[in-house]
C-alpha cells in the first residue's frame, strides 16, 4: 500500500476528495508508469539481496489496475480473495472510515456521502480482475482463487493449496510458524467492529442485484446478518 503511495496511487483517504479525483484515480490510463517503476524497483532490490523463495506483495490497489499487473510481472503468481460483497461493502466502508474521522470536524461526516464513493473502489477491487479475467482465459494458470469461507474454516489447507498450484516449496517449518502465528493472532483479538449498510445508504438486495453475476459465480448469497463468523478454535 506504501510503496503504491509514494508512487502516486494514494487511496487512503482519496474518497473525501470528491468524484472527479475517485474517477480518476480508478482508471487504468496513466497507471502504467507506476507498475513499471515498481518493477524496477525490486528488481534492484533483489539484485542486492535475492529473495530465497519469492517476493509477496499485498494491496487492494493491485485489483484496480488488473490488466496492468501481467504486462508488468508476466511471471505473476496472483491470489484473488472473495468475499459476499453484501458482507464485505460495509466492512470495507468502516475500515476507511476509521482512517478519516481523525481529520475530520465533528458531526462533518456524511456516511451516505462517503458510502458512495467507497463503493466505486470497492467494485473495482473485484469487478475488473472478474471482467478481465473472462477474455484472457490463458491467464487462468497464474491465478488462484482464494475464498474468505475456505480461508477462515482452514487457513493451512488453503495455504498448502495456493503452494501446491504454484509449485512451491512448502515445508513443515513453515506450517509450525503458520500454526503459532493462527494461535496468538485470532481474529477479534483486538476487538470488533460492528457496522450495517445501512448506516451507509444501501440495501441487500441492491447490492445483490447490482453485483448478482459476481456474487452467483462465486455462490455467495444474502447473509439474514452481517456478521463476521467467530474465530476459529485452532489447537497446536
Amino acid at each position: 500500500m506504501y510503496m503504491l503511495a509514494h508512487n502516486g496511487i494514494f487511496a487512503m483517504n482519496s474518497v473525501t476528495a470528491g468524484k472527479t479525483y475517485i474517477d480518476d484515480f480508478c482508471k487504468l490510463q496513466g497507471k502504467h508508469p507506476v507498475f513499471r517503476y515498481e518493477r524496477i524497483f525490486f528488481t534492484m532490490l533483489d539484485a542486492y539481496h535475492p529473495a530465497k523463495s519469492h517476493w509477496t506483495l499485498k494491496a487492494p490497489n493491485y485489483a484496480h489496475y488488473f490488466p496492468t499487473i501481467f504486462e508488468e510481472y508476466p511471471d505473476a503468481r496472483i491470489v484473488l480473495t472473495h468475499r459476499n460483497p453484501v458482507v464485505t461493502l460495509p466492512s470495507f466502508c468502516r475500515l476507511t472510515e476509521s482512517f478519516l474521522l481523525p481529520f475530520d470536524k465533528k458531526n462533518s461526516f456524511d456516511k451516505y456521502r462517503f458510502g458512495q464513493f467507497q463503493q466505486t473502489h470497492f467494485e473495482k477491487c473485484f469487478m475488473v480482475p472478474f471482467t478481465y479475467r473472462k477474455k484472457n482465459l490463458e491467464k487462468e494458470e497464474h491465478i488462484f482463487d482464494c475464498v474468505y469461507e475456505e480461508l477462515f474454516s482452514d487457513p493451512i489447507a488453503v495455504v498448502k493449496k495456493i503452494y501446491r498450484k504454484f509449485d512451491l516449496d512448502y515445508t513443515h517449518e513453515f506450517e509450525e510458524k503458520m500454526k503459532i502465528y493462527l494461535k496468538s493472532n485470532k481474529q477479534g483479538k483486538y476487538g470488533r467492529h460492528k457496522y450495517t449498510l445501512e448506516e451507509y445508504g444501501f440495501r441487500k438486495e441492491t447490492i445483490y442485484k447490482r453485483y448478482k453475476d459476481y456474487i452467483d459465480h462465486y455462490g455467495f448469497d444474502i447473509p439474514v446478518k452481517l456478521e463476521r463468523p467467530e474465530s476459529f478454535d485452532f489447537s497446536l
